[in-house]
C-alpha cells in the first residue's frame, strides 16, 4: 500500500495484483484507493486471528465484518467480498494464495 503508513498484514504480497486486477475492471481511483485501505484492515485482522490467507473464506469475511463493525460503528470504506474473489481469480490461475504470494513477488501477477 504504497505511501501507507499501516502495513497489508498478511495480504502485503498481493497489494500490487489487487490494485492492477480493480483498475483492469476499470474501479475509480478514489474506489481503489478505498480497496486497498480494506485489504489492509482485512490482512492485518487475519494475523490477529491466526489464520493464514488460504483459510480466506466467506465465513472468514463474514466475521471480519461483523467485528469490524462492532470495533468501528461501521462497515470499511469499501467491500472486502472482491479481496475475495480477487484471491479466488489467483488460485485459478497460480495454485494456493500462498504460491500466488510468491508468483506476486516475483512479478508474475502484476498488469494482471
Amino acid at each position: 500500500m504504497s505511501g501507507s503508513r499501516r502495513k497489508p498484514g498478511a495480504l502485503g504480497p498481493f497489494v500490487d495484483g489487487y490494485r492492477a486486477w480493480l483498475v483492469g475492471r476499470g474501479y475509480s481511483p478514489s474506489v481503489v484507493v478505498r480497496s486497498l485501505v480494506t485489504l489492509g484492515h482485512l490482512g492485518r485482522w487475519l494475523e490477529r486471528n491466526a489464520l493464514a490467507v488460504d483459510q480466506l473464506t466467506a465465513e472468514a469475511v463474514s466475521g471480519f465484518l461483523a467485528e469490524y463493525r462492532v470495533d468501528r460503528g461501521r462497515l470499511p470504506g469499501a467491500s472486502a467480498w472482491p479481496v475475495l474473489e480477487y484471491l479466488g481469480s489467483v488460485e485459478s490461475s497460480y495454485g494456493k494464495p500462498g504460491q500466488a504470494a510468491a508468483a506476486s513477488r516475483g512479478g508474475a501477477l502484476r498488469g494482471r
